[in-house]
């Protein structure tokens, strides 16, 4: 369990920028901070963030550990997250995804609203050996489209000592003409320059490296020694790549592309020299502006978790998803006339026009969107009270598919829709919110894609939230004058309770949703001092969207201190509304 204030949780959303072609790498951190103020904001707000990880299948992928900040959360069957509150950088918000055996992905994002939901994807690309040199000697090793040429003693064990074993170079290609490169790519490629100056980048070729030991130990660089390379730019690249072309590397921390060097065009490659494996790019910059627009269907709903793409007339392209609200956000090219496609669930267009150029910031409002109806499912209706008026102040989510949709209730009526590209039929979760009255409805429906009139009553109270606790004789109650949540973990969830007075918390894992009892690890803080210990919950009561998780817990903890006292005994009980 980590140590951590989770009632101070809050998070990032998605948002436009990629430009269509680029190179990478990714192994040992560079040396990163420059002395100078990055020139991206730093300004936190919070927001949610929800979103899908895939294989270099399109698959779903599961136990992915997905980040944003200090918190964490992990894949499900569905390859799904979901973060309910995390801060975030507004300019420059952060997810990363770790999985054994996968080059990490990121993704970089505006947040185009603040504690709005909003929607991100990435593939990872498996990591597989290229070739093999001896590193007391140095080597070449060539690659699919690539070739490296290492030079003697010049990697490093784990202990930052010369290694002199064989050494594995880990290769993934990234081709920038890929219908799927915005999930593939790293960051949202915006670059800072050697100037400090915030720019957008058409990559003309991108791969993912890493060094790896005979026994699997990661390896890297000496960096007082270079890597020299040749890469084969793309095929529709080659007659448009420049002679002279800046390098820059990908810095996972802060999301952003640096400047770092150059490569030259010879024939149909680069050449160019590097000093350590992170993600690397070669990119051409140009000047960004920020662009803002809404998207709305012809009921004048908004699309939610729509891809939308910003196409150049050199074909480069930036990409973004909508939030709930249908809006996207993001630095775009300054100057320049676009072709903007919404895309659907297939990455096929369903809707484009034409827009700019802009030479300002630019928010240019609500765009209608004309979806086919195979290619998204509308939900409507009339939302009812107990006394059955009209609710005038509530909320209606629906989980699909691993992924939550939600509107605001609005004189007693709702309205959703989900770009949907596939005709399977699947279980819509709806949970319906009174929030005058704090009384809800939970209802399920075996949809397809196509129009749905659902109209909803919310009859049922919503039972108080709490967690009381016993630790060696003392209690510690958490009432809903306190903060508790259950935080999307994908494969379960985290129970957290927090005081908003002092730094007191409970918080432990809840992977098995059966009915029963379960191990977990326990972390807490108690009158300013911190336990943690294994234990079990025993679930009596275990529901979806808008119901209940309730049940007991038992553990024996120790204080986190150099005095040799406890184990003491840990009990209590819960019962949390399932919100996410």
């Amino acid at each position: 369990m980590v140590k951590k204030y989770l009632w101070m949780l809050a998070v990032p959303v998605y948002i436009l920028i990629a430009c269509n072609k680029d190179m990478a790498t990714t192994g040992n951190p560079p040396p990163v901070t420059p002395p100078v103020k990055s020139p991206i904001s730093d300004k936190q707000v919070s927001s949610a963030i929800q979103g899908n990880v895939v294989d270099e299948q399109n698959k779903p992928l599961a136990g992915v550990q997905v980040k944003c900040g200090d918190v964490t959360a992990t894949t499900d069957a569905a390859g799904s997250f979901f973060f309910g509150k995390v801060n975030a950088n507004q300019m420059a918000a952060v997810v990363t995804a770790q999985k054994n055996g996968y080059f990490n992905g990121s993704r970089t994002f505006h947040i185009a609203a603040a504690d709005k939901l909003q929607f991100v994807q990435m593939q990872l690309l498996p990591k597989k050996a290229a070739g093999t040199f001896v590193a007391s000697t140095g080597g070449t090793v060539n690659t699919s489209n690539a070739q490296f040429t290492f030079a003697a003693q010049q990697v490093l064990g784990p202990d930052n000592k010369p290694y002199s074993g064989k050494v594995s170079l880990l290769y993934a290609p990234i081709n920038p003409e890929r219908a799927d490169f915005a999930d593939i790519m790293p960051g949202d490629l915006r670059g800072i320059t050697n100037s400090n100056t915030i720019v957008g980048l058409q990559s003309f070729g991108m791969m993912a490296l890493e060094l790896q030991s005979e026994g699997g130990e990661k390896l890297h660089l000496d960096t007082s020694k270079q890597v020299s390379f040749k890469m084969t730019i793309p095929t529709s690249l080659q007659n448009t790549a420049p002679p002279t072309i800046p390098l820059w590397y990908f810095e996972e921390v802060s999301g952003v592309w640096r400047q770092e060097g150059s490569a030259t065009k010879t024939g149909d490659s680069y050449s160019g020299i590097v000093k350590h494996f992170s993600f690397w790019n070669l990119d051409m910059p140009f000047p960004l502006v920020n662009f803002t627009a809404t998207l709305v269907d012809a009921h004048n709903t908004p699309l939610s978790n729509a891809a939308v793409k910003l196409k150049r007339a050199n074909g480069s392209a930036t990409y973004g998803y909508t939030n709930e609200n249908g809006t996207v956000s993001g630095d775009i090219p300054k100057n320049e006339t676009l072709t903007l496609e919404v895309m659907s669930k297939c990455n096929m267009v369903v809707d484009t026009r034409n827009i700019g150029p802009f030479n300002d910031h630019t928010d240019i409002g609500i765009l209608r969107v004309t979806v086919p109806n195979n290619e998204y499912l509308y939900f409507s209706g009339a939302v009812a009270s107990c006394n059955n008026m009209p609710v005038q102040n509530g909320l209606v989510s629906i989980s699909l598919g691993g992924t939550t949709y939600r509107s605001n209730i609005a004189n007693g009526q709702y309205s959703i829709s989900i770009l949907r590209c596939v005709t399977t039929q699947v279980t819509a979760i709806i949970n319906a919110v009174d929030q005058d009255a704090n009384k809800m409805s939970t209802n399920t429906k075996l949809v397809t894609t196509g129009n749905y009139i659902t109209n909803l009553s919310a009859c049922d109270v919503i039972l108080a939230d709490f967690v009381n606790s016993l630790l060696n004789g003392q209690t510690a109650n958490y009432t809903a004058t306190d903060s508790i949540s259950l935080y999307n973990l994908g494969s379960g969830y985290l129970l957290s309770a927090a005081r908003k007075t002092n730094r007191d918390f409970i918080d432990f894992q809840v992977n098995d949703m059966t009915v029963g009892t379960h191990a977990t690890s326990i972390a807490l803080t108690n009158n300013g001092k911190y336990y943690s210990g294994n234990g079990t919950y025993t679930l009596t009561q275990s529901g979806t969207l808008g119901g209940y998780l309730a049940g007991t817990f038992t553990s024996s903890v120790k204080p986190d201190s150099t005095q040799n006292n406890g184990p003491f005994p840990f009990t209590g009980s819960f019962r949390i509304r399932i919100t996410q």
